[in-house]
């Protein structure tokens, strides 16, 4: 081997090394570098606005009881702004009064969530409306219901699309 791919060799060996110890020392030279107790901070931040985005998705569903819901979001909403105030001593910045940043959380949260009553009274709007309409031309019209189970059946169905089931049609209907 010669000299100039001895000393290549060499290089590209300290590169290598220098990539793979670079984790262990610290932070990459080119990244940001934060307090390292604000990295915590945030990661505390972003699980309790998680948790509450849970929460708040598990009421829209029914899972956790109209009267237990408040308590338990109240205690997180005041969990987040404590951890905002906190996070906000570490950077050296304030956010205003104590309840603003209640209040900033608060209206945070309403903006990445509809509320139920809203979302059902749409959902219901538009099903009425969908009702309301007349059938498009070669649209079949229902013809009643599955002796057998209870399905609604169009006025051509010779077997029930839920159970399968014969049906017969009365000609007077």
């Amino acid at each position: 081997m010669d000299a100039a791919a001895l000393l290549t060799a060499l290089a590209v060996l300290i590169l290598v090394v220098i990539f793979l110890v670079q984790p262990l020392l610290g932070q990459r030279a080119g990244a940001p570098r934060r307090a390292a107790g604000n990295s915590s901070l945030e990661a505390e931040l972003d699980r309790t606005i998680d948790t509450l985005r849970e929460l708040d998705f598990d009421r829209a569903l029914g899972k956790i009881p109209d009267d237990e819901y408040p308590a338990r979001r109240q205690e997180l909403v005041a969990q987040g702004a404590d951890q905002l105030r906190r996070l906000d001593e570490a950077r050296g910045t304030t956010g205003g009064a104590p309840g603003g940043r209640e209040q900033a959380l608060e209206r945070e949260i309403a903006a990445r969530r509809t509320p139920r009553a809203d979302r059902d009274a749409t959902l219901e709007a538009e099903i009425t409306a969908r009702r309301s309409q007349p059938a498009p031309n070669g649209a079949k019209r229902k013809a009643g219901l599955c002796p057998a189970c209870g399905a609604p059946v169009q006025v051509g169905d010779k077997f029930c699309p839920r159970c399968g089931g014969a049906l017969r049609h009365d000609k007077t209907t």
